[in-house]
């Protein structure tokens, strides 16, 4: 292969030699930002793929069918085609395809890149480098490439390959493997567009691992099983086979679980191979590290994107979280600093959201889990609230769950779930954790008002308060799926309520008494004995606790979140 110089045609003005590598969210924001603030400079992005500057995220939607086109993944908002022509004409970009970065030499500040058409070698030199090379989804069964029954849900081609496999009705079955974002969607994707019968499979004990804490989880479990989606948790795939006319999953249990074609959604991993060989600072995993300026550890090269690393703003640790909306922004400022503008990047809080069947699931902050993996004494509160005025046309629950600290009561994190709007109270909860704000500062939230939009006081105040009675009172809840172990259970639903949906059997004596008739039959109960309150949405039975409290009973507790999450988690009996 002939060595040859691309530097002669990386621009048509003299300046800084820009060199980006990977033309996808993070690189082209940071090209054309670049662009914008630095007219002279000498700007050229190289990618592997003809497809450039895909919104990878829509994926599994263009399979359900909720998006018409891949292509439409490629379009902006004005409905023009984001290719080569695109980056040149409108934004003085220039982007070539089909050129692989093969070395990197940080001394002499130059790259190799292969032509992937031809196989031949050229060299680039740069000032400043930028790598935006992405993630590759992790694949431990070696997938042939052009494989027509198992494929990632990575790129456009996965997509036409399983929707081809679907209209011709090769696919009617399908296991997916990995529940995670992506497994959950594709799920979905399979089930509610297509009515393909669905195996998830899942190594942990629960899907989403890592985004949810386990009773939060059960309210996704419940929706999968109500949409007939199989469940294999704890059980890790040890091999996919593919034959003639499906696919063959081997589990370490020993079963064998058959379909038409699987989907591998186990998660991605940076492909930093490139930087790392050239002695870049990595993660274990290959995250590169880079600094607040978003320069590696060599000052002239940046990164952004699924490559790197990140710092969580709750623990002051390197995590690798692959996110678009991290990506974009850190492209951007990418292109500030490219021009001199110096500008940082803050730490991040994982806010993270996914949409299962009915289900909109949104987290921010750490778990429960992970928070006590850290060594920090933690505790949760919990609640059920409507995403609208309760008066209010086709309003929608959601299931919160607050993490605090429990020495300061400063906040840890959020999850929601529920067929209502969950991404405002996630996004509001982000940006006081960057604030490192406490459970008192919720109750002074001023957050918008009117009754097809919110209840008139936010879901975050009531958890805020829901803390400070915990901790300043004494009046703890216990987490909406624990055994319903006390001495009496006193359900203090009306008599409507609890007719219809009954608490459930338990080896306490349950008690029936509205809220309104609670304080007279006050004088009829023992104050020594351990007595558990319970309500719809775990309001009521707060509001029982604090009376009882009040007249001197010290063994009190009420069901956080209350029945409606208890039912909602997978109690059918409630």
């Amino acid at each position: 292969m002939a060595d040859s110089e691309l530097n002669g045609e990386l621009g048509k003005t003299k300046g800084t030699r820009i060199v980006v590598i990977g033309a996808s969210a993070a690189g082209m924001r940071a090209a054309c930002r670049a662009r914008r603030l630095m007219p002279d400079a000498r700007i050229l992005v190289i990618d592997s793929t003809a497809e450039i500057s895909v919104g990878a995220c829509g994926l599994p939607y263009v399979l359900a069918g909720d998006i018409d086109s891949g292509e439409d993944l490629r379009k902006t908002s004005y409905d023009v085609l984001r290719d080569q022509a695109f980056f040149e004409n409108f934004k003085g970009v220039e982007v070539r395809c089909g050129l692989c970065a093969d070395r990197l030499d940080l001394d002499e500040k130059l790259v190799e890149v292969i032509d992937i058409a031809s196989g031949e070698r050229m060299r680039i030199d740069f000032d400043k480098l930028v790598l935006t090379t992405g993630a590759k989804a992790m694949d431990p069964f070696n997938i042939p490439v052009d494989s027509k029954r198992i494929r990632a849900m990575k790129t456009p081609r996965d997509v036409r390959t399983l929707k081809h496999g679907l209209e011709t009705g090769q696919i009617e079955s399908v296991v997916v493997i990995g529940g995670g974002f992506i497994g959950c969607e594709t799920a979905e994707a399979f089930s509610a567009m297509w009515g393909a019968r669905v195996t998830l499979i899942e190594a942990m004990p629960q899907v989403l691992p890592g985004v949810l804490d386990e009773e939060m989880a059960a309210l996704v479990h419940s929706q999968l099983k109500e949409q007939e989606v199989e469940l294999v948790l704890g059980k890790k795939v040890m091999s996919i086979e593919e034959m003639d006319r499906g696919v063959e999953v081997m589990l370490e249990s020993g079963r064998k679980v058959k379909a038409d074609a699987a989907v591998c959604a186990l998660g991605v991993v940076p492909c930093t191979e490139f930087g790392v060989e050239a002695g870049l600072n990595a993660l274990p995993n290959g995250a590169l590290i880079v600094d607040e300026y978003m320069q590696t550890s060599h000052p002239d090269v940046y990164a952004a994107g699924d490559c790197i690393s990140v710092v969580h703003c709750l623990t002051g640790e390197r995590v690798y979280l692959p996110l678009g909306s991290l990506a974009n922004r850190h492209g951007r400022l990418i292109g500030d600093n490219l021009a001199g503008r110096r500008r940082k990047a803050g730490p991040i809080t994982g806010s993270s959201a996914v949409k299962v069947f009915d289900l909109n699931v949104g987290r921010t902050g750490l778990t429960k889990a992970q928070a006590e993996m850290l060594g920090i004494e933690c505790n949760s509160v919990w609640g059920t609230f409507n995403d609208k005025a309760h008066y209010y046309p086709e309003t929608r629950e959601i299931h919160f769950k607050l993490v605090y600290r429990t020495s300061d009561m400063s906040l840890l994190g959020l999850q929601a779930i529920g067929q209502g709007e969950v991404v405002r109270e996630v996004d509001v909860m982000s940006s006081l954790l960057q604030r490192a704000a406490n459970a008192a500062d919720l109750l002074d939230l001023d957050t918008a008002y009117a009754p097809p939009y919110s209840g008139a006081v936010s879901a975050l105040h009531f958890l805020g308060a829901a803390v400070l009675n915990a901790e300043q009172d004494g009046l703890r809840p216990i987490p909406p799926v624990s055994p319903l172990n006390a001495e009496k259970i006193i359900d203090v639903r009306e008599p409507s309520e609890a007719g219809s949906h009954p608490v459930e059997s338990s080896t306490a004596p349950i008690l029936s008494i509205p809220l309104g008739k609670l304080r007279s039959k006050i004088s009829d109960l023992n104050k020594e004995e351990n007595i558990l309150f319970v309500c719809a949405r775990g309001t009521r039975s707060y509001e029982a606790a604090r009376m009882f409290k009040n007249y001197g009973f010290e063994h009190v507790v009420y069901l956080g979140g209350g029945l409606s999450f208890r039912r909602d988690a997978s109690f059918a009996s409630l």
